[in-house]
Parts: C-alpha cells; sequence; structure tokens
C-alpha cells in the first residue's frame, strides 16, 4: 500500500488558501491548519531540496520515485503561502522557515535545468525527454512568488532562462508542447 501524502499536503495548502483569499478568517483554526500543513511539507523536505514522495507502509520507507510535477506543485504551493506571510506581520519567523524552504526547492531545479534553445527547462534526468513544460512553468511561477515576497534576485538567471525555454515550446498557433521535440500539447501542458 502506498500513500501519496504530499499530493494530499498541497491540496490541503492551496485549498486553504483559496479559501483565505475568499473568505475572512474567523479563528475557526484555518490559519492553524495551513501552518500544520506546511510544517508537514517543511519535514518532508530532503537534504536535496525535493520532498519525500510516496510512502510504503508494508516497507516503512519513502521510495525514490519522484513525481518532478508534484515537486513543482509543491514549490507553488509553498511560494502561495510564502506571499501570504509576507502580508502577515506577525508571521515573520514562519516566513523565514517559508522562505527558506522555498529557496532549496527552487535551487535544486536550478540543477536539474538543461540548456533548450536559448533558455532552460527542469528535467528529472537532465535529459529532453523528461522536461515536461507543467514542471518548468510551476517552477517558474513558485520563483516569480519567492521574488515578490522577498524582493530577493538570487534566482533571476534562472527565472529568465526557464521563461525562454517555456517560450521556445510554445507552438505557431497553438499552445505549448509538453516537452522538446513534440507537437502534442492539452490543457494540461497549456
Amino acid at each position: 500500500m502506498i500513500y501519496d501524502g504530499l499530493g494530499r499536503l498541497v491540496g490541503i495548502i492551496l485549498l486553504s488558501l483559496v479559501t483565505i483569499s475568499t473568505v475572512q478568517a474567523d479563528g475557526n483554526g484555518l490559519d492553524r491548519a495551513i501552518h500544520e500543513a506546511f510544517q508537514a511539507l517543511h519535514r518532508m523536505q530532503k537534504d536535496d531540496g525535493l520532498f519525500q514522495y510516496k510512502y510504503n507502509f508494508v516497507s516503512q520507507k519513502y521510495s525514490n520515485d519522484n513525481n518532478m510535477v508534484r515537486q513543482a506543485g509543491t514549490a507553488y504551493a509553498i511560494g502561495e503561502y510564502l506571499l501570504y506571510l509576507s502580508s502577515q506581520p506577525t508571521q515573520k519567523a514562519l516566513a523565514r522557515t517559508a522562505q527558506q524552504t522555498l529557496e532549496r526547492i527552487l535551487a535544486r531545479f536550478k540543477t536539474l535545468s538543461i540548456g533548450y534553445k536559448g533558455g532552460r527547462l527542469i528535467s528529472q534526468n537532465r535529459r529532453h525527454d523528461k522536461a515536461k513544460t507543467g514542471i518548468t512553468a510551476l517552477a517558474l511561477v513558485a520563483e516569480l512568488h519567492y521574488w515578490q515576497a522577498t524582493k530577493d534576485n538570487r534566482f533571476e538567471s534562472i527565472r529568465k532562462g526557464w521563461l525562454k525555454g517555456l517560450l521556445a515550446l510554445h507552438q505557431k498557433e497553438a499552445g505549448f508542447a509538453k516537452l522538446p521535440g513534440s507537437r502534442v500539447e492539452s490543457a494540461y501542458y497549456n
């Protein structure tokens, strides 16, 4: 039996942030739930910046598999969380922890980035056949949230590289190819 805890935690954070942005937080514990979900993600971050993924209850171990789209989605959720915290003056300690967590995964994504037509794309195996558009797009939005919340430009060069890489995947009069060398597109990749 394998449990995908990463996807569930990211879902909790995103759902909670959407709820907060549309409804006034009224002390029902919503803020606490968001903070606890983030703390769980923070504890799941590995030394390489990525997050533990897929827990196998039979072997009682985490899998070595990585779904890079979910890793990038997690970075996006933490970016949203950091933006939320940056507007809360009483949450400076949590904001700093979220910032450091996001810095680690963005740094890892930078090391996983490969050149493509003058830009950069994220690929788990550093090959074009695994450089899915969605990974780079989510990482780019996470970095933009990071920059908006911190004004720290340390990832500026990779931000520009990811943007150029994504633009290189744009198909004339269409959407975005799912990866280099592909003509396949879908709402998922666009």
